[in-house]
């Protein structure tokens, strides 16, 4: 239980990427997918990808 706890409370890095996707829909999965996410999270960032629509 205690392990669990510490994995709660770790504090991570924050990054913050942006990107313009009007008219974008034939690209974006693929720029997405490029994301190196097992680099970024060994070296302490929390990675997710969030969609907003207007």
């Amino acid at each position: 239980m205690a392990h669990n706890m510490k994995e709660q409370s770790k504090s991570y890095q924050k990054l913050v990427i942006m990107l313009p996707t009007l008219n974008e829909e034939g690209t974006i999965g693929k720029v997405i997918d490029e994301i190196p996410r097992a680099m970024l999270e060994e070296r302490g960032y929390l990675v997710r990808v969030l969609k907003e629509r207007e």
